[in-house]
């Protein structure tokens, strides 16, 4: 048999198999996720709705949707559970409520997937994953100007300082455009770019940030007091005691003389409460035997049908699920859950103790559907006020197609005052216009994904924020029912070595002059600058200092070799700095030879210092991070001030090291 028909034969056998095992298949597929809305800020609730369909021959009585969000919670878990039946070739959406409490900003991808169950039998093969994605927008934060001008930047004249608004605070700029930088250590106040190590007759020393040794007790958590930079003080949780906590300290398990167990678990019953609101339990767990134990357990809020059945029972949040309990002592845990449902509910709650996994329940209680003050009559009966009959309104049934475009039944609701229920009236609508028609309820596909990208670009207008250039870049992206939708981010256009004013970079910073780059070394080259600096409106004439570069290739690092800086009243000041280009982590290692290590060594990357410490004889690395394609360092020593007999001066061996 040649390779034709081998494949010819395969394919008529893989096309029987798939035909026998869906021919009474248990087929469930999560078609679409569509979050809502897709810009938030932290905090809000995102609505999740998920279209699930039977692709199978057998109706589906029982679902499960799977949620998988990258920060936050989805409330009420991960896993919800549903009970509908789902006819073959139908569709149901459901909805559940994302908090994205505690998320950072910037785009965040949400993730559904379904499983299900036909009869007793649960649906076999891959269950594919369905996305979409939600932006968490930036918090603007602003610095009030006490001059009264505008902008992200200013003047501090009080502290002889350029300011930078950075995260809601005014923080110092290392080099600024139009501020006097005079060496004013001495004059009795603590300026902003002044420290107790470098200006100990001006500034106060500052407490080591850290754990000091009292220690007490909150619960079964031992807490340690801890000591901030600014001297204050709070206790944070420093260990969990598995057997409780006394005094400040952990109690070790006790040595029972017996091994007699008798655990008792007892639940609290809420009152009746409304739909919407929270259910609160408190389970108490008494120990009447002589064998301290470990007490695990779960809490369920589950439903109550008339004939007095547990169904539908939904995990409760618990303070603990996992407690040790002294002989003789008794310790409570409290759980609650959100009130989706009205009618007869109980609370269960399944511990493990003993040896034994037993269930105890709550005593029946109700939640009413729409009354306020909860009576007996309204809890019991179910009742549907008129505003709940409304609430019901939506869509019913499976997405089809109908000219050319996708249309679902609406159901709209009305109150019935004489028969004292809701009763609906159901229409037909159009929920999609598809341009490129339809198929199996869905839009066919409009666009391609690189049509799409050729709409990329920036939109609006510059503007400034964190002291540099940004604008709004719109990133579109092809939807097969939409066309081309897009997102839009904040990207940065130019960063501003003086700070931004009305979305451009302020001018009064000075541009140095350099020479021809000459070769200097194995692939690496150098060139000769002068430094230029704002002074009384005008750019005037500064020190000169050395560039170097690296084409670097493949190369594990850059050697910048010997160096030796210096700084004083008397001597003047020397400092060096490089240009290297940034590719991946990268890291300084620095060889200290020779110091007097009398003020700090400035290492500054791009314009910003990451690191002003008096530095010894030794060896040091330091991480360099927000790194850009070209980058320059500069070490320069901060002058030894009134100590006019010696400059401060650092002499050391630097290189650049690449790690992957």
């Amino acid at each position: 048999m040649n390779v034709a028909k081998r494949i010819s034969f395969a394919l008529v056998l893989l096309s029987l198999f798939v035909g026998i095992s869906f021919a009474l298949s248990c087929w469930i597929q999560a078609t679409d996720l569509n979050a809502v809305p897709n810009h938030v800020n932290a905090g809000e609730d995102v609505e999740l709705n998920v279209v699930i369909k039977n692709r199978g021959e057998q109706t589906l009585i029982r679902e499960r949707v799977e949620f998988d969000v990258p920060c936050g919670h989805v409330v009420g878990g991960s896993q919800h559970y549903y009970y509908y039946d789902i006819s073959p070739c139908h569709s149901l959406t459901v909805k559940e409520i994302w908090d994205t409490s505690g998320c950072s900003y910037g785009q965040k991808t949400v993730r559904a997937k379904a499983v299900g169950w036909c009869d007793s039998v649960s649906c076999q093969g891959y269950q594919p994953w369905v996305y979409d994605t939600v932006y968490i927008e930036p918090e603007e934060k602003y610095c009030e100007n006490p001059y009264g001008e505008e902008g992200d930047s200013r003047c501090d004249y009080a502290l002889r300082q350029y300011m930078v608004c950075e995260d809601g605070e005014w923080q110092c700029h290392d080099h600024g455009a139009y501020c006097s930088h005079c060496d004013h250590c001495g004059d009795g106040v603590c300026n902003c770019d002044e420290t107790y190590s470098s200006c100990p007759s001006d500034c106060e020393p500052e407490c080591d940030a850290g754990y000091l040794l009292d220690y007490r007790c909150d619960g079964d958590w031992r807490q340690r007091k801890y000591q901030r930079s600014d001297c204050s003080t709070i206790w944070k949780n420093y260990e969990y005691c598995d057997y409780g906590c006394y005094n400040g300290y952990c109690l070790d398990a006790e040595e029972d003389e017996c091994d007699y167990c008798d655990i008792d678990v007892d639940v609290s019953t809420p009152s009746c409460v409304c739909k919407g609101e929270k259910v609160e339990t408190t389970i108490s767990i008494d120990n009447n035997g002589c064998d301290s134990e470990h007490v695990s357990l779960r809490a369920y809020l589950c439903k109550v049908s008339s004939n007095g059945r547990i169904y539908d029972c939904k995990r409760m949040s618990c303070d603990n699920s996992r407690v040790y309990v002294r002989s003789g002592r008794t310790k409570t845990v409290d759980c609650d859950i959100k009130a989706k449902d009205c009618g007869k509910h109980k609370i269960k709650v399944v511990y493990e103790a003993c040896d034994d996994d037993p269930v105890v329940y709550s005593r029946t209680f109700y939640i009413g559907c729409c009354c306020h003050s909860c009576s007996y009559d309204c809890c019991d009966s179910g009742c549907d006020c008129r505003v709940n009959c409304d609430n019901k309104d939506g869509y019913v049934g499976a997405r089809y197609c109908k000219n050319g475009n996708v249309y679902r039944k609406y159901r709209d609701y009305y109150y019935s005052k004489s028969r004292n229920v809701c009763l609906y009236t159901e229409k037909e609508v159009k929920i999609e216009n598809c341009a490129g028609g339809c198929s199996d309820g869905f839009c066919v596909p409009v666009c391609s994904a690189a049509a799409c990208d050729k709409k990329d670009g920036f939109v609006g207008d510059s503007y400034c924020s964190g002291g540099n250039v940004y604008q709004v870049y719109r990133d579109y992206y092809c939807s097969s029912q939409q066309g081309c939708l897009y997102k839009d981010v904040e990207k940065l256009k130019q960063a501003c070595p003086a700070g931004c004013l009305n979305g451009q970079c302020i001018t009064t910073s000075c541009k140095d002059i350099c020479g021809d780059w000459v070769e200097c070394g194995d692939q690496q080259k150098k060139r000769t600058c002068v430094e230029y600096y704002w002074s009384n409106g005008h750019c005037v004439e500064g020190e000169k200092y050395t560039v170097y570069s690296t084409n670097a290739g493949d190369m594990e690092s850059i050697d910048l070799g010997r160096i030796n800086v210096f700084s004083g009243l008397v001597f003047g000041k020397h400092y060096e700095r490089f240009g290297f280009e940034g590719r991946g982590k990268m890291v300084l290692k620095i060889d200290m030879k020779k110091t007097n290590s009398i003020k700090p060594l400035n290492i500054i990357l791009n314009g910003k210092v990451i690191s002003s410490d008096v530095y010894y004889k030794g060896k040091y690395e330091i991480e360099l991070s927000g790194l850009k394609d070209m980058n320059t360092i500069e070490f320069v020593p901060v002058s030894s001030g009134w100590q006019l007999w010696v400059p401060t001066f650092y002499e050391f061996y630097a290189e650049i090291e690449y790690q992957n």
